[in-house]
């Protein structure tokens, strides 16, 4: 399957899959060779990628739109990136920003959907991050899951 995740800057991801776990806003979705048609809207979160060769990659999502067709995958993108690049800094300024603004209460001066999207895509990423970091306490074997090295 072709996959593609664009942002409104540019194409960010393109592989050729075997399968692709996406957060919709109804809860996680798993797509598949030969999928029916769909069109979704996607939440903040994590974007788990298994490509042809068995290799996965993480990808992390402020929320957007997926649509399904003919085994290709289309994933238009508020923004995204890599759950490895946190911006720590980032966070820090739009949390001072947020708490000016609350103070400030200067609403029509804002660009709050931007703000929104920048601060969920920061904190989706703080996530991956931190259940890649947890340890698995389940051990080996059909069904359990094992710690990523």
């Amino acid at each position: 399957m072709k996959f593609k995740i664009i942002t409104p800057e540019k194409v960010i991801y393109e592989a050729e899959i075997e399968k692709v776990s996406l957060p919709s806003t109804a809860g996680q979705i798993t797509i598949l060779k030969d999928h029916d048609d769909l069109i979704s809207l996607l939440g903040a979160g994590e974007v788990l990628v298994t490509k042809e060769d068995g290799q996965t990659e993480n990808i992390t999502l402020a929320g957007g739109l997926v649509k399904v067709s003919q085994n290709q995958i289309e994933v238009l993108a508020d923004t995204a990136g890599r759950g490895t690049e946190v911006n720590e800094e980032l966070i820090k300024k739009i949390k001072q920003r947020a708490k000016e603004l609350t103070k400030a209460k200067a609403i029509g001066e804002v660009d709050f959907a931007g703000f929104r999207a920048k601060l969920q895509s920061e904190l989706a990423k703080i996530a991956a991050v931190k259940k890649r970091r947890r340890p698995s306490h389940l051990g080996k074997g059909p069904g359990r899951m094992e710690p990523e090295i």
